[in-house]
């Protein structure tokens, strides 16, 4: 999907970065006008896939993550709003204040620590602090959560969701990518859980949301939870969040950048 018209400096830099024209130390290098192709903030070579997805400099990979989270609360937010709302949610997606307003204050929010209850009682705690996955909904209609006993699960629909920025190009990786990165959580849950379904999230840096997420009929279709009218509107604000974070994401690397070379740092 391709939707919603953005205008002035964030269109432009959006047909740059898929022209392949975006403005980096790469293209600085090849036109003669730095000495490196490096990127100046971390060292690794630059280019727009490296700005926008794998600079590890401290301000623009909290950039990059604050992306990815507010993109998977939205996508959290418009399944509260479905016909699965009620189902109980664990989100790792940002800090707690912003999940609670992404699922309007739901009581079915449990945290983003799975609890001991939901694994095999066997798991080691230092493994099960380990998996955290982007969204977590689980369907019961047992009674017992309050974390006194083990509620019985046999009956129970576990759903993860994983959300992933990528390059247009590697959608499909980072589809794989999503999907391998739980396999650990999915194969656990179905020791106590009757049914667990994963859902790869792979969301272009400028604007792509794929099919195979927002029409049905695939094992990662979102269709189930998210109705078509919400879904419409869940694809426009998705588009536009990513282009306007990834167009401020290039911003500040290159406001760094200039500020960085000005001072004759090395990276």
């Amino acid at each position: 999907h391709l939707r919603h018209q953005i205008e002035g400096v964030t269109s432009k830099r959006i047909m740059a970065y898929r022209g392949g024209t975006l403005y980096t130390q790469k293209m600085a290098h090849r036109y003669g006008h730095a000495a490196s192709a490096a990127c100046a903030l971390c060292g690794q070579r630059d280019g727009a896939t490296h700005v926008l997805l794998e600079c590890g400099h401290r301000q623009v990979k909290a950039m990059q993550i604050e992306r990815h989270n507010a993109a998977a609360r939205l996508i959290l937010k418009a399944i509260c709003k479905g016909p699965h709302g009620g189902a109980l949610i664990w989100a790792d997606v940002g800090t707690e204040d912003a999940v609670a307003a992404a699922t309007g204050g739901s009581a079915r929010l449990m945290g983003s620590r799975l609890p001991d209850w939901l694994l095999p009682p066997t798991l080691p705690e230092e493994t099960r602090r380990k998996l955290r996955p982007d969204i977590l909904l689980l369907q019961t209609d047992d009674p017992i959560l309050d974390g006194t006993g083990r509620p019985d699960l046999s009956n129970a629909a576990a759903h993860i969701i994983e959300v992933g920025y990528c390059s247009d190009a590697g959608a499909v990786e980072k589809r794989e990518e999503k999907r391998q990165q739980h396999a650990q959580l999915a194969r656990l849950l179905g020791e106590t859980c009757k049914t667990v379904r994963t859902y790869a999230v792979p969301l272009g840096v400028m604007g792509m949301v794929y099919k195979w997420n927002t029409t049905g009929g695939g094992e990662d279709s979102l269709t189930d939870f998210i109705e078509r009218a919400a879904m419409e509107r869940l694809v426009n604000k998705l588009h536009d969040h990513a282009a306007r974070s990834s167009s401020n994401i290039y911003a500040a690397h290159r406001r760094l950048t200039h500020e960085k070379l000005a001072l004759g740092r090395p990276p």
